[in-house]
């Protein structure tokens, strides 16, 4: 993976995302990405929860990105999530 990968991401929470109330989606740069698998979305939801903050939400973390040549055609974002 290039040094130069570094990158910051958002992750914002969709609780009216008709497809999972839990649905986390992933921003860089402004643009969204993708979303947390669902079970780490709803993971984080409850740690979320955990630290007594409601209503809308937004984090920032660490992300590289992965893939996008070769074998790897589709891009994915590997983001520093605290463990649950």
């Amino acid at each position: 993976m290039a040094t130069d990968n570094d990158f910051v991401a958002d992750i914002v929470a969709e609780p009216d995302n008709p497809y999972d109330k839990n649905a986390c989606a992933i921003y860089i740069e402004g643009s969204k990405v993708g979303y947390l698998p669902r079970g780490a979305s709803a993971d984080f939801f409850q740690q979320v929860a955990d630290m007594g903050v409601t209503g809308p939400w937004r984090f920032q973390t660490k992300a590289k990105l992965s893939g996008g040549w070769g074998d790897r055609p589709m891009v994915g974002v590997l983001l520093s999530l605290p463990k649950s």
